[in-house]
């Protein structure tokens, strides 16, 4: 679809710094495209430039459509740059990817054709600067099956943008795994890959990507008990698509992955047993352990981030939260914080970013049958000393989400939606000074 203005979209609100905040709060962008369900899921950065990808729908006489939403603001005002929609389906909201590379931006979603059974991966590659689409790519990878194909994650390296996900397997009794590996300025295919095996669902949940190797982190399971889940990490050639290595937990599945200074990070939950965390460094060369957390906790990991020598998970546990750091050498656990969660509350902080001085999480919270309120919590680097607790949007009419967070060197972004006087979600974005001595509200 051609690219619409600002002009040609609903209610669109940039405020300057909110006194009354409890966070220091810089500008905020909340829109309502159609009058119908808008949600942002995923942003990132790219130079001076905030990218932003989520769903839009617009209420029609007949079923729904539901578009992928692609935005970019202006990360000082928020200002909105360019901005792209494309059909995704009559049906239904699902989750949507994004990754940003050398000034390009990638964004994956799940297309179904009216009248068509099978699903498709849409892929499309767009110039940052400009919004001009530089490619799309449809992938039915399951042409015969009914609504099989959908993507988990895409991510962009220097030689290559690749997407991850699963569809029906040979025989079509269970699911597989499925990578596909595309030039990022073309969108030219470098090679795919297909893993399945009978009465089995093997699914890539995360992926990370190196000049040389790409990274993907998933689970099988048999079709008929899923709960009894294995992980495998795998790591490919990132331009011929060879396997190099392989390794697997027992009743374990993985929910992020994140690679730095030639360690691969793995997150998620085991499900031996009571459910519990599970966190492991790998060798990225090899695969070889370089440690698993020994202390884990009852619950999961919703995201990690890694700085230097630091990791940052936030995970959820019970009705509550609880942020922990690590030393990422050695997996020795430097501090943690809990959330007091009263009884009929709940709160689930979903996305985490960090710089050398402080950690940023972002979710929401809840209490039952009354309220929801989205979250920003920034907690000093160090020690976990909570620095401030920003709290907005207080509504009964749904229950607000912040989805995902982009951390620059002076601002914070975090992105979600929020539910509005119509009861339906508009698309959410806020910015946060994190320079030193940026003052909160009271």
């Amino acid at each position: 679809m051609l690219r619409r203005l600002l002009y040609t979209f609903g209610l669109v609100m940039l405020l300057p710094i909110n006194s009354a905040a409890q966070g220091p709060l810089l500008w905020e962008r909340q829109e309502d495209f159609h009058g119908g369900h808008d949600a942002a899921e995923a942003i990132t950065l790219s130079g001076k430039t905030a990218i932003v990808v989520g769903n839009s729908t617009e209420p029609l006489d007949g079923d729904d459509e539901h578009d992928l939403v692609v935005q970019a603001l202006r990360r000082r005002t928020g200002a909105l740059q360019w901005s792209d929609q494309a059909f995704l389906s009559s049906c239904c909201i699902e989750n949507l990817f994004l990754a940003t590379r050398q000034k390009r931006a990638f964004a994956v979603g799940t297309r179904r054709e009216p009248g068509q059974a099978a699903s498709a991966f849409l892929v499309r590659g767009y110039d940052v600067p400009t919004g001009a689409l530089l490619w799309e790519n449809v992938w039915t990878a399951s042409p015969n099956a009914v609504d099989a194909d959908h993507p988990t994650d895409i991510v962009a390296g220097p030689t290559a943008v690749v997407v991850l996900g699963y569809g029906e397997n040979a025989g079509g009794n269970g699911l597989a795994l499925l990578v596909r590996a595309y030039d990022p300025l073309t969108g030219a295919v470098l090679w795919d890959d297909r893993v399945g095996d009978d009465n089995v669902d093997v699914i890539g949940w995360r992926a990370a990507v190196n000049r040389n190797r790409l990274f993907v982190a998933g689970s099988a399971a048999p079709a008929a008990n899923p709960a009894a889940s294995d992980m495998f990490v795998r790591a490919y050639e990132v331009q011929s698509g060879d396997v190099e290595w392989e390794v697997s937990r027992t009743n374990v599945s993985p929910v992020e992955l994140e690679l730095s200074s030639g360690r691969l990070f793995v997150a998620g939950a085991s499900s031996g047993g009571a459910s519990a965390t599970y966190l492991a460094a790998l060798s990225a060369k090899t695969g070889a352990a370089l440690w698993e957390d020994t202390a884990p906790l009852p619950g999961f990991f919703n995201d990690i981030a890694v700085k230097g020598s630091r990791l940052v998970g936030a995970i959820q546990v019970g009705a509550g939260f609880a942020i922990r750091a690590y030393d990422a050498n050695t997996g020795a656990i430097e501090w943690q914080e809990n959330s007091a969660t009263p009884p009929g509350f709940s709160e689930a902080v979903l996305a985490v970013d960090m710089n050398d001085k402080a950690v940023y999480v972002a979710g929401r919270s809840t209490q039952d049958f009354r309220y929801s309120e989205l979250v920003v919590r920034a907690y000093e680097g160090r020690t976990g000393a909570l620095l401030w607790d920003d709290r907005s949007h207080r509504t009964n009419a749904g229950v607000n989400t912040f989805a995902d967070v982009a951390l620059g060197k002076h601002r914070l972004f975090v992105a979600g939606f929020t539910f509005n006087d119509a009861a339906n979600a508009d698309f959410l974005i806020r910015a946060y000074d994190v320079r030193k001595g940026a003052a909160a509200g009271p």
